[in-house]
């Protein structure tokens, strides 16, 4: 049973408050989050594949570790825009990437809760099953488009 540290997640702007699971503290559990942040998946970066096929193509575009060097820091949000969408058809995101369901306002607050305050519920996998379907050339295509439409600043 794989066990979450807990975040304290809020809104500076209208004052909503949440407590969501946080990627495992040995780091091979990253935590995404529906737009509301009701639910949550998590993509194992050591047994899941996912992670380095589209690492794999953003050091096509930006050059071989590019990505491990720190040079690009937002990989997350190129795997929230070619993962599977939830069933409402939202992205799956990190917290850094998120507004509040609420308000709207661009950025949420998030610390860590009580260090010893886990969760231990069975997250579900980030899921890529329409990833799995597209040939190398289309992944490609993908990964150059959500790089594209990232707003974050890329180095």
């Amino acid at each position: 049973m794989n066990r979450y540290p807990q975040l304290d997640v809020w809104c500076d702007t209208c004052g909503t408050k949440w407590l969501v699971p946080s990627t495992t503290a040995d780091g091979d559990l990253h935590v995404f989050h529906d737009r509301n942040l009701a639910n949550h998946v998590a993509l194992n970066v050591y047994e899941d594949t996912f992670l380095d096929q589209v690492v794999g193509f953003i050091e096509e575009v930006y050059g071989a570790g590019s990505v491990r060097s720190g040079t690009i820091n937002n990989v997350h949000t190129v795997l929230s825009e070619v993962a599977d969408r939830d069933e409402t058809g939202g992205k799956f995101r990190v917290l850094k990437d998120m507004s509040c369901p609420v308000c709207a306002a661009k950025r949420l607050a998030f610390r860590p809760n009580d260090l010893s305050r886990y969760t231990t519920e069975e997250l579900p996998p980030l899921k890529h099953e329409r990833w799995s379907t597209l040939s190398e050339l289309e992944r490609a295509a993908e990964v150059k488009l959500a790089i594209k439409g990232v707003k974050a600043e890329w180095h």
